[in-house]
């Protein structure tokens, strides 16, 4: 088997993660179940504060461990047949595909551009294998600095008030564009 094989069973225009979680859910037992539940949790994980999201971000590292694990079935199921390419691939820092784990290297530039307030932009063009997307949850999973991605009722009722100084950590900017969508969706 290879690949093409599981392209062509599951969908030749799908892209790489959602062909594999397609073969998991319907090859591994309990893979569909694996991954609504790890879609369940890092949605209550995003939601949540403090020690539960600490307890939700343990859980969906071991449902994360267990989903690799069904897609490294996958993987070896349909690539036992692929030929090996005839170069060997360069790799070099930030050369990478959906999966492959993060260098120290990598995580060292990650810190020093993200975290340090030089933004997202800065960090795609340091790495280049790697997309905003990834680069933004590497960022989460290695505890740096986010931006706050969601308000709270308490925080909503502040913004409409126009009471920004109740906000710190927020930019003037975004708490604008909040209340704009707020009354608009009034």
């Amino acid at each position: 088997m290879s690949i093409h094989d599981l392209k062509q069973k599951y969908g030749k225009s799908k892209k790489s993660r959602q062909l594999y979680n397609t073969a998991i859910r319907v090859e591994c037992p309990g893979g569909s179940e694996l991954l609504d539940l790890l879609e369940l949790v890092n949605h209550m994980r995003q939601r949540a504060h403090g020690e539960t999201a600490q307890i939700l971000k343990v859980v969906e590292d071991r449902l994360q461990q267990s989903r690799l694990g069904m897609f490294e079935y996958i993987r070896k199921k349909y690539r036992v047949d692929e030929p090996k390419p005839t170069q060997p691939i360069p790799v070099s820092l930030g050369i990478g595909q959906y999966g492959e784990e993060w260098t120290n290297q990598e995580i060292a530039i990650l810190e020093k551009y993200y975290n340090k307030g030089k933004g997202i932009d800065k960090c795609v063009e340091m790495l280049p294998g790697r997309n905003r997307g990834g680069i933004i949850e590497q960022a989460r999973k290695s505890g740096f600095a986010t931006r706050k991605a969601r308000y709270t009722p308490l925080e909503n009722e502040a913004i409409l008030r126009g009471d920004f100084d109740a906000l710190p950590g927020r930019s003037i900017n975004a708490l604008k564009i909040q209340k704009s969508r707020l009354l608009k969706g009034k």
